[in-house]
């Protein structure tokens, strides 16, 4: 079975959660123009199970969410995060309290990769991809984040942790869909646990470190997808980038492989090793896709050669 780096682990861990929570809104489409944090504030539940809603709620906006998570908050500006409200519930006696925070994201495709960022857990039927795990519950539904964070990890804990977050998913109401993107990956052999959206080079380095200098051009107009592969052959990482044209994603491969120190192979691939394997590069139309960790040459113009005659962008 494939499983990220350990390395990677720990820093995906670092950067991720701040300890963070979860969701509000309103009945609308992801297409209308909801209220915002707002409104949604005033659909939050304020008691289950025991633990009520204590004190006024907090707002954070772009800069002073650094002072709420503490140093962890460029992963969500890196989803061009809004604003983030928090509520806090007090147990009780005998349990800790509850955490509460609805972060409003740039898109819905933004609140599905900054839950991406991190998806290890058990699946919940909370929001929209929710996922639990140490006490702490993540999902996304339309544009927001919801995160819920119970500060012991007691089955009471636990039950109350889940009554909130479903309760804030349907208070925001809307649903998104997920990146479009996500779809130009080839299924077969797709590890679908291990798929991550992202538009900002910090995330990139934190999944993937193939790119640190940004030859790639990973931005807010250039997504990315990171996928693993498990095959009989082997194992492997695929990157997945769109851009806005066959030419500029042309130069980014030619770029990435004047980084790499790879060569160009009869059939117009770029192929390389790096310290945790083969890689591979190319492109088709305005996409380009890289192999990466793979553990032979061979596997990796392989999965490559799959991924580019797939139907990319279909």
């Amino acid at each position: 079975m494939l499983t990220p780096n350990s390395i990677q682990d720990g820093v995906i861990l670092l950067l991720l959660l701040g300890f963070l929570m979860v969701v509000g809104g309103c009945e609308t489409s992801i297409d209308d123009n909801p209220s915002g944090l707002a409104g949604i504030a005033q659909q939050l539940p304020t008691e289950a199970l025991g633990w009520s809603a204590i004190g006024g709620d907090d707002l954070y906006d772009t800069e002073s969410i650094f002072s709420y998570i503490d140093g962890h908050a460029e992963v969500y500006l890196a989803y061009g995060m809004k604003a983030c409200l928090a509520r806090r519930f007090e147990g009780p006696e005998g349990e800790s309290a509850i955490v509460l925070d609805v972060f409003e994201m740039a898109s819905a495709e933004d609140a599905f990769g900054v839950w991406s960022h991190d998806r290890a857990g058990d699946s919940v039927e909370v929001g929209q991809d929710g996922v639990v795990k140490h006490g702490w519950l993540s999902s996304w539904q339309g544009r927001y984040f919801l995160s819920v964070y119970a500060e012991t990890g007691t089955p009471k804990a636990r039950e109350a942790l889940l009554e909130i977050g479903r309760a804030a998913a349907d208070a925001v109401g809307q649903t998104g869909s997920r990146p479009s993107l996500l779809q130009s990956l080839p299924s077969e052999s797709l590890v679908p646990e291990s798929v991550r959206y992202l538009r900002n080079p910090v995330i990139l380095r934190a999944h993937l470190l193939v790119d640190p200098e940004n030859h790639l051009g990973i931005g807010d107009s250039t997504p990315a997808v990171i996928g693993d592969y498990q095959l009989e052959a082997g194992n492997a990482r695929t990157l997945l980038v769109e851009y806005d044209s066959e030419a500029v994603a042309a130069q980014a491969l030619n770029d990435f492989g004047a980084g790499v120190t790879a060569t160009e192979t009869d059939d117009g691939l770029l192929v390389g090793s790096i310290d945790s394997g083969w890689i591979a590069g190319g492109t088709q139309g305005r996409y380009l896709a890289i192999v990466s960790e793979a553990d032979t040459q061979e596997l990796s113009r392989f999965l490559l050669n799959q991924i580019l005659n797939s139907s990319i962008g279909d």
